[in-house]
């Protein structure tokens, strides 16, 4: 995974005349309804995080967003951007639409994947939990894998946006008030603090044993380097979201190619975790108190082969797992909008397994203070 964007988003809408919205005819109100024609506009700040998909070095474009009112549970026509550029990050582009004064909130999607996007472009909220569900790796020849989120999620549900009713623009109002309820006669209304849904993970795979690999002649492998590439991780006990991005269903694991086959170097902040890194993942958050399982799989090289603590010999092409078990420090072990850097040390190449397996704690939590926010580091050794 390679580029994640920026932390923030910012939601700003100006409010004057009305017309029919999507479920209109639904809507039960005490009073008439009465419609504005509103101005919404997005802008961008913050910085983003990790290698591809997780970019750690400042702000990068954001596709596929959606601005979503409703009036209590019910949604109304969504607003939408294919691309929110990080010019926008102080010139924002405002699109006019049609809004019910009663509206009294708003969620906001960002960096959907284009089929969840096709789902509210055409001016109707149609996108389901089931769009948001982790899919399954089939590519994958063992186990029953599922693939980790594949876009860098935004989410915000808020009804304590903030109104004005004054100003010629959106950019040039200054008098912003807290909101009471529905967006009424506004004439602007904003929603700040909109950020990643999804908590991020950096691993750094390092190593710190005896050689025990030997070349097919059976003599020993000139270094471990040689003999063992990394070839990704698994992560136990992910969940999928629901609408507002809440954990829901049962845990399933899910798989993440390595980014980098070589061994990494040590990892102590999101600055440095892309150049030293080898594993990088977007996960959903782990549950409160919860401790996470996680493996590392490793693949022998052509020509190599070893024989590991359970006398099972590793040949050449053969995947195996080195696993461990991570429990929450200050914060979770994954938080949505936070960082999890782990600097997984290997130290007995023979406690290889053929597939993920159970193992109690070895690690050491240290949190960091906190954009993507710093989260937990973990120093392990396998």
């Amino acid at each position: 995974m390679k580029n994640l964007f920026s932390k923030s988003l910012m939601m700003a809408a100006a409010a004057m005349m009305f017309v029919s919205c999507s479920n209109e005819e639904e809507v039960v109100v005490n009073a008439p309804a009465t419609t504005n024609e509103v101005s919404i506009a997005l802008s961008v700040k913050g910085t983003r995080t990790a290698s591809a998909d997780m970019n750690f070095d400042g702000i990068a474009d954001i596709t596929n967003v959606a601005v979503v009112p409703y009036v209590t549970t019910l949604a109304q026509k969504p607003v939408c951007w294919e691309t929110i550029t990080k010019d926008q990050a102080t010139k924002p582009e405002a699109k006019k639409t049609q809004m019910l004064s009663s509206v009294n909130l708003f969620k906001v999607y960002g960096n959907l994947t284009p089929e969840q996007y096709a789902k509210v472009k055409d001016g109707t909220f149609n996108l389901t939990a089931d769009d948001l569900a982790l899919k399954a790796r089939e590519e994958l020849g063992y186990g029953t894998y599922y693939a980790c989120h594949p876009a860098l999620y935004y989410f915000k549900s808020d009804n304590q946006f903030k109104v004005a009713t004054q100003g010629d623009n959106w950019a040039g109002v200054t008098d912003w008030a807290t909101n009471s309820g529905s967006i009424g006669d506004a004439k602007y209304v904003k929603i700040e603090g909109v950020n990643y849904a999804v908590a991020s993970l950096a691993v750094s795979v390092m190593n710190g044993a005896e050689n025990i690999f030997l070349e097919t002649t059976g003599e020993p492998a000139e270094s471990v380097d040689a003999a063992v590439k990394v070839t990704g991780i698994v992560v136990r006990d992910q969940k999928n979201f629901d609408l507002d991005f809440k954990l829901t269903g049962d845990a399933l694991d899910v798989y993440e190619t390595a980014e980098k086959a070589i061994f990494g170097t040590h990892i102590n902040s999101k600055a440095d975790a892309a150049a030293n890194g080898n594993i990088f993942a977007l996960l959903s958050p782990s549950e409160a108190g919860q401790k996470v399982r996680l493996a590392i799989e490793f693949e022998v090289k052509e020509g190599y082969k070893f024989t590991d603590l359970n006398n099972s010999e590793h040949v050449a092409g053969d995947r195996f797992f080195l696993n461990m078990q991570l429990s929450p420090a200050t914060y979770e072990v994954f938080q949505a909008d936070y960082l999890t850097k782990v600097n997984a040390t290997v130290k007995n190449w023979g406690l290889a397994t053929e597939e993920p397996e159970d193992v109690t704690d070895a690690e050491i939590g240290v949190v960091l203070d906190v954009d993507w926010e710093e989260g937990n580091l973990y120093e392990v050794e396998l």
